[in-house]
């Protein structure tokens, strides 16, 4: 799927439920009556890993990353969410150069808990 370089964001709930969020007017239109087909994940047995030293130690796999500190590709941007104007805090991250050699920057993941708002950016070179 082709995204233009922005924040995108998503309503979710504690249930597990996600959707997508007013705060993005143009990416509902143009998804609006667009037939698209999303494989659901399979179901996995999640466990606990090891515990981090610190809170800024994450967890890092093959070009992803979940907890700790973002790594960031240009200045430092915390999103600020846009309902309450908190400063959203970060979950992880994903470098797409791991998947495909052509790609790219990285794609960080932040939530503002107060407003079930999950956002995703994009951070390019």
């Amino acid at each position: 799927y082709c995204v233009r370089f922005g924040d995108l964001f998503a309503d979710f709930d504690l249930a597990g439920r996600a959707a997508w969020s007013a705060e993005n007017p143009l990416v509902q239109t143009v998804f609006q009556g667009y037939e698209y087909g999303i494989e659901p994940l399979p179901a996995r047995r999640l466990v606990l890993g090891e515990p981090r030293r610190t809170p800024y130690v994450g967890a890092t796999v093959g070009g992803a990353q979940i907890g700790g500190a973002p790594q960031w590709v240009q200045n430092p941007e915390y999103k600020r969410c846009p309902r309450c104007q908190q400063r959203m805090v970060f979950v992880g991250q994903f470098e797409p150069a791991a998947v495909n050699p052509s790609d790219s920057g990285m794609l960080t993941a932040l939530v503002c808990a107060h407003c079930h708002l999950a956002a995703i950016t994009y951070d390019r070179d």
